[in-house]
């Protein structure tokens, strides 16, 4: 007891109640947030008249090669005006972060195959890239001139190597469309998360025998053993 009159064990419970207080008027403030389906990403920041160019390759550091990967942005600020995963990104089509994790600050990311062009503010600028759990995030800071063009390689590295010790990544419900000749296109945006093995489902199917006109996500490589695509150590 201080001279206060006020014990450790009082001190403790007058604290954590505060901060169940906190939390309960934070989530209640923000509870129509959580209900209204997902997050609504802030716009795009337009870089200016005066924008630098990064030209960025990404590479695997022990081995040197182009990998795919996630990348930010300033945060998610810029993206590339030309990306054929554009769709995917987490703005778009990966934007379903549900429930009260959304109220955390997210970076929103793209994807690229290894090589990105994009066009940014003068001054700082901070690209992370990502590949997923198995791949330390590694963040780079640019400073650039006005209307600067600047080619650069960010290496990441390998923290752990989970599939030497008997351990695979692989996702069992993944929903995109497979067409016969986007396959390269799929292999790269779940090589960048990391994900060794990923089975797409066809989604509300009234029945495989009657066809894809009754698949809600087409997959016209088939189902089963007949349609997996290999590469490297990854497939679908």
């Amino acid at each position: 007891m201080n001279e206060h009159g006020l014990t450790k064990s009082g001190l403790l419970i007058f604290f954590c109640g505060l901060l169940l207080f906190s939390f309960v008027y934070s989530f209640q403030n923000r509870s129509v947030e959580i209900s209204e389906g997902y997050p609504i990403p802030p716009p795009l920041s337009d870089p200016g008249p005066e924008a630098a160019i990064l030209k960025i390759q990404i590479k695997d550091r022990k081995t040197d090669e182009l990998v795919s990967a996630t990348v930010s942005v300033n945060g998610g600020a810029q993206e590339p005006e030309e990306n054929r995963y554009s769709p995917y990104s987490l703005r778009r089509s990966g934007n379903e972060h549900q429930g009260p994790m959304r109220l955390r600050k997210l970076d929103y990311y793209f994807y690229s195959d290894g090589f990105f062009t994009v066009k940014v503010p003068p001054g700082k600028c901070v690209v992370e890239v990502g590949r997923g759990y198995e791949y330390n995030r590694t963040r780079k800071i640019f400073h650039l001139e006005k209307n600067e063009v600047v080619q650069a390689t960010i290496s990441i590295s390998r923290w752990i190597d989970m599939a030497a010790r008997g351990w695979y990544a692989g996702d069992t419900h993944v929903h995109f469309e497979r067409t016969l000749s986007n396959d390269d296109l799929l292999l790269n945006l779940t090589s960048a998360m990391g994900i060794r093995y990923a089975f797409s489902l066809s989604m509300n199917t009234g029945g495989y025998a009657l066809g894809e006109e009754f698949e809600s996500w087409h997959q016209i490589n088939g189902l089963g053993e007949a349609s997996t695509e290999q590469r490297g150590p990854y497939f679908l």
